[in-house]
């Protein structure tokens, strides 16, 4: 495999986030491949069957209340598992690319353990944050976008620290105080690129789908196949970003790089208040960090 160049720890430009996440993806991009699949792939699925269970066949008698309750039902049923899909793998993603940043080789099967292990935090945390951004889009839409941002690194902090709730949103909003325009910078780079990615990828099965029925089986197996290429594609790029750019702001404010090197070479650090300086390994886990890789 041919040697990935990626800064050690210390502060990155906007566009080195972007590129080092790409590096780590690249570099771990079978591993994190399969962490996507194994968990959207079965819910794809599941989903795909259940909309075109509830599909209403066209006729010369408009839909009946009860088809429009069973399509209410079907794609809210779709939606809830898509989500809890993209909550799982996303966590797992996270975990994955914290471990190969900070040196280690991830393991795809204990990524998916530790993100299972923590369903009911990442639940919880999920609804707070849907809750606060739909409160704030109902006030203005700055504050909206305001607290998106400040709000990013949320998961991001509950697998790196083990936080969950409250405390992952304000440690999140902690982090990104003060450096909110390069963080907004680097989340908009990230998005453009991912919808890229997945426009590429989408773009063939798209054209595809135009020449099945829809209700068709060969129209479900397209759409689960593009959700699942798609998700498997774009989902570990964006838990990259969102991992850079947390512990870039870890090493501009709390000095994070000098943390793991006092860590590598067996010196103590930190006060007993402080957080711990990783989470990748199971919750609870006193395990230090590895030190810094040049990938």
């Amino acid at each position: 495999m041919t040697a990935v160049s990626a800064p050690e720890l210390r502060p990155l430009a906007v566009g080195e986030i972007i590129d080092v996440a790409l590096k780590i993806w690249r570099r771990h991009f079978w591993t994190l491949v399969r962490i996507v699949v194994v968990v959207v792939a079965p819910l794809a699925i599941l989903s795909s069957l259940i909309v075109n269970s509830v599909a209403v066949e066209p006729g010369p008698v408009g839909p009946t209340g009860e088809d429009i309750g069973g399509l209410l039902a079907g794609g809210f049923t779709a939606v809830i598992l898509g989500l809890l899909g993209f909550m799982l793998a996303s966590a797992a993603c996270l975990q994955a690319v914290s471990v190969a940043y900070l040196g280690g080789e991830p393991d795809w099967m204990e990524s998916l353990r530790m993100a299972a292990s923590r369903l009911g935090s990442l639940l919880w945390l999920s609804i707070l944050l849907g809750l606060g951004l739909f409160l704030a889009l109902l006030l203005l839409v700055i504050p909206f976008f305001w607290l998106s941002v400040s709000w990013s690194l949320a998961f991001v902090v509950l697998v790196a620290e083990g936080l969950g709730g409250t405390q992952a949103l304000k440690r999140s909003y902690d982090l990104v105080r003060g450096r909110w325009w390069p963080t907004f910078g680097v989340l908009v780079l990230a998005k453009i690129l991912q919808s890229i990615m997945g426009f590429i990828v989408g773009l063939p099965l798209g054209l595809l789908s135009l020449k099945t029925d829809p209700g068709s089986f060969a129209s479900f197996v397209n759409t689960a196949v593009s959700e699942i290429i798609q998700s498997a594609i774009t989902t570990p790029f964006f838990a990259a970003v969102l991992v850079l750019i947390y512990y870039d702001l870890r090493v501009r404010k709390e000095g994070f790089d000098l943390e793991v090197m006092a860590r590598s070479v067996g010196l103590p650090i930190g006060d007993e208040g402080q957080p711990p300086a990783a989470g990748f390994g199971p919750p609870g886990s006193a395990e230090p960090p590895e030190p810094p890789y040049a990938p």
